[in-house]
This record gives C-alpha cells, sequence and structure tokens, in this order.
C-alpha cells in the first residue's frame, strides 16, 4: 500500500513556522543578478578583494552618485549586516 502525502504547491501554504532557513529578505533589500562588461583590469582588481563585486560596486555608487538605500527590516537576518545608511554621503 503506497501513501501519498500532499505537497504544498506554493511557499505561501507553507506556514512561516515551517519554513527552513533564514526569513526572506523584502524585494527592496534582495540583490538582482546582472551581466555587465568592464574592463579586464578591473573586474580583475575585484576579483582580488576580500568584499564581493556587489558590496564594492553599490559603496561605490552611493558614495560617488549620493545614492540612498531604501530602509529594511533585517530582524532574524544572520551574517553581516548591509549598511542601509541614508543620509547625504557628500559633504
Amino acid at each position: 500500500m503506497i501513501i501519498m502525502q500532499e505537497v504544498p504547491v506554493s511557499e505561501d501554504a507553507v506556514p512561516e513556522s515551517k519554513r527552513g532557513g533564514r526569513p526572506r529578505l523584502s524585494d527592496d533589500v534582495r540583490r538582482s543578478l546582472i551581466s555587465l562588461r568592464l574592463p579586464a583590469w578591473l573586474a580583475e582588481w575585484l576579483k582580488n578583494q576580500p568584499a564581493s563585486s556587489g558590496v564594492l560596486i553599490e559603496e561605490a555608487l552611493c558614495t560617488v552618485h549620493g545614492l540612498k538605500r531604501p530602509h529594511a527590516d533585517l530582524s532574524g537576518v544572520t551574517g553581516p549586516a548591509p549598511d542601509l545608511r541614508t543620509e547625504d554621503v557628500h559633504d
């Protein structure tokens, strides 16, 4: 006799308390994968840095262009917290 167990169809069908792993990040904080071409020397420099390329590029763009990161609720997220400062970085 085979007993079939019903499998949830979507994430919403599984209660939050039964999900494994860390809580989902909100859409405004979640990172997107993009493909871009960089000069070879810049790609090599990024590869040799201790921080991830995404973090370095985000920091540079926020510093140079005065971009502000969105506020996010990161409670329950482990690991190094992203810098979510929203004040102007230019003097």
